[in-house]
């Protein structure tokens, strides 16, 4: 370790960008290095700063950060031109070319933290195996009659193609919005997968992010199944209930060391994880390290939904334009021999050599849920145009979908009490434990923020206020009554974790004392609810309203979305599709037309290199005996 000048940081402070780790990693890279510069300091300031916003590199390049470019003319006098950054960074001995060993690696123009790259690196590499690797050999005219008699439709082309990669590779890939048929399309291929393997039991895991997203894709699968499919011997103790991915890979007390890891894999012949965009870059790579040589992997998601809280946006990396629906010659080749009914002309097939990663996605397009003007107003969120979306809300005449100017805090509580007494009265009515939660899934309140007075903690002390004005809620303590709650840290003990509901309620057995109540997971116990003296809680809040990260793997029949008075970078158009495509009946979205539109025009853009790296893998052919 060597001395390091000291800088005038005073400009960079004055940006009002970074954080004081920021500051403080950088110096201390500095320190480490054995040739210390400003250009050493500022690069490793950026990727300080821009890995805690969810990025997982950083671009050198003025054309990709503003806030470079201010520091370049800041310190033109000082700093080498851009382009001498690479040579001085090597020179420094604290950053390296990949497969180096030190604290940042630069590759080509991107900056990593070196666990960050190491990260993309292994799930760039285990995707390209998977990607090459066929599955379990299989007749391909006995598949393609099960693929046939399971998607009998004509409009069913999507769903067939993501049936039969499932069945012929070991990683597939299936995106699409809400009503797509995502669950359902699982469901068949559960029990094709099933009907494939009857010679063994043929083990399925069911995964999510959350526990709110676990429980929804097994109630999903369950009732499919039990509906019967064709094929109806499958057996129900080859699919395991659904669990969150940090349980499934066997989460232990010690902060991010798991049972199951690369010596130790998961056991199972496939794993489906459903909510797949909420995954980031270090949970991902802590998934396909576990991954068993004869295990299917099968993703689930909507590449336009929010990325991930931290850093990486790893299903909409691999979803890029460039791969979903491209398909290789000699895949539709071998579908067309097992004779599946299929216009496999409508595919497209680009004559560059393609990714083997092409042959494993699949969007499913056209939605089956959304009725009226949600359908409409869905699609123009998701593209963008502003005069669409404000024709559909304005001028629809339909008033379960509508849009209400509010521009001042102090509009909130009159604005909002309406729909708050409407949509909340039959939760706090409801007698059972079982008729409350049936009702709080109803509606929620979802805003873009966590503070301020638009952000979810306000907006939750306004609910309360009202609903205890008009005589519904009795709140004499932070334990109340119909007190709705949400779990923010993992308690492994006690089985509660991050985004789980709960309900603060009366315990008949417990002579009426309040419990906090929540559904159980039906691998637990025979009981539909659990409950705990409110003490014995991790760290949880209200849940009238969520933020529309915290929502992301549920639906309600009626959403209400709160933006805020004023500009803020978390408002994007990801979000403002996230939170619309929370409802199954109706929005009601409250804001200014400024603020709505900003989110419109923002998208977000994750830096990353996982695309890239993909390439970098030698491409193998695609074997045309799938």
């Amino acid at each position: 370790m060597v001395d390091f000048p000291s800088i005038d940081t005073t400009f960079l402070q004055e940006l009002d960008q970074f954080s004081d780790f920021d500051f403080q990693f950088a110096t201390f890279i500095c320190k480490l290095a054995k040739r210390p510069s400003l250009e050493l300091y500022i690069s490793a300031l950026l990727s300080a700063q821009t890995s805690l916003q969810g990025n997982i590199c950083f671009t050198l390049s003025e054309n990709h950060n503003t806030i470079l470019s201010s520091i370049l003319m800041h310190y033109s006098q000082t700093c080498a031109p851009l382009e001498q950054w690479p040579q001085l960074l090597y020179e420094s001995e604290v950053v390296g070319k990949p497969q180096d060993f030190r604290p940042l690696i630069l590759k080509q123009s991107r900056l990593y933290l070196h666990k960050y790259w190491l990260y993309e690196w292994q799930i760039a590499k285990k995707i390209n195996q998977l990607s090459l690797s066929p599955s379990s050999r299989i007749p391909n005219d006995y598949l393609g009659k099960k693929i046939n008699s399971l998607f009998p439709s004509p409009q069913q082309d999507q769903l067939r193609m993501a049936a039969y990669i499932a069945a012929t590779k070991k990683l597939c890939i299936i995106t699409g919005g809400p009503g797509t048929g995502k669950t359902t399309t699982l469901a068949k291929i559960i029990a094709l997968l099933s009907l494939l393997h009857t010679d063994s039991l043929f083990k399925i895991a069911l995964a999510a992010p959350t526990g709110k997203a676990a429980k929804r894709i097994d109630e999903t699968i369950s009732q499919s199944l039990d509906q019967g499919l064709p094929g109806q011997t499958i057996k129900k103790e080859s699919i395991d209930s659904a669990t969150t991915i940090h349980r499934l890979l066997g989460a232990t007390a010690v902060k991010s060391q798991f049972t199951f890891n690369e010596s130790q894999p998961l056991p199972y012949d496939c794993i489906v994880v459903d909510e797949a965009s909420m995954i980031d870059l270090t949970l991902m790579r802590n998934l396909l390290v576990t991954l068993d040589k004869k295990t299917t992997l099968i993703l689930l998601g909507d590449k336009d939904q929010l990325a991930s809280v931290h850093a990486g946006s790893l299903f909409g990396d691999l979803c890029n334009p460039t791969v979903v629906d491209h398909f290789s010659e000699p895949l539709l080749a071998s579908i067309n021999k097992a004779d599946i009914k299929m216009n496999t002309q409508s595919w497209k097939t680009p004559k560059e050599t393609l990714l083997p990663l092409a042959d494993c996605i699949v969007e499913l397009k056209h939605s089956y849920r959304f009725t009226g003007i949600l359908k409409p107003l869905i699609h123009a969120v998701k593209k963008g145009e502003q005069k669409a979306l404000h024709d559909l809300l304005e001028k629809s005449g339909d008033r379960k979908s509508c849009f209400s100017i509010i521009s001042k805090p102090s509009q909130l509580e009159d604005t909002l009490s309406e729909g708050i007494l409407k949509y909340f009265a039959p939760y706090l009515t409801a007698q059972s434990i079982d008729e409350m939660f049936q009702a709080l899934s109803q509606f929620r309140i979802l805003c873009a923020l966590r503070k301020g007075p638009f952000g979810v903690i306000a907006i939750n002390r306004l609910v309360e206020s009202i609903l205890a004005k008009n005589g519904l809620l009795s709140i004499d303590s932070d334990w109340y009554s119909k007190r709705p709650i949400i779990i923010t840290n993992n308690s492994y003990s006690l089985k509660l974790y991050n985004g789980d509901i709960g309900i603060i309620a009366p315990d008949p057995a417990a002579k009426g004392a309040l419990r906090a109540w929540f559904p159980t997971d039906a691998s637990d116990s025979k009981t539909l609810y659990r409950c705990f003296t409110p003490s014995r809680l991790p760290h949880h809040e209200t849940a009238f309203a969520l933020t529309v990260h915290k929502c992301q793997g549920t639906e309600y029949n009626f959403v209400h979305v709160l933006l805020p008075d004023s500009d803020a970078p978390i408002l994007t158009r990801e979000l403002l599709y996230t939170a619309i495509t929370r409802a199954r009946k109706g929005i009601h979205l409250y804001g200014t037309p400024t603020i709505l539109n900003a989110c419109l025009k923002r998208t977000i853009d994750r830096t990353s290199g996982l695309f890239d790296t993909l390439k970098d893998f030698t491409v193998s052919p695609v074997d045309p005996n799938l």
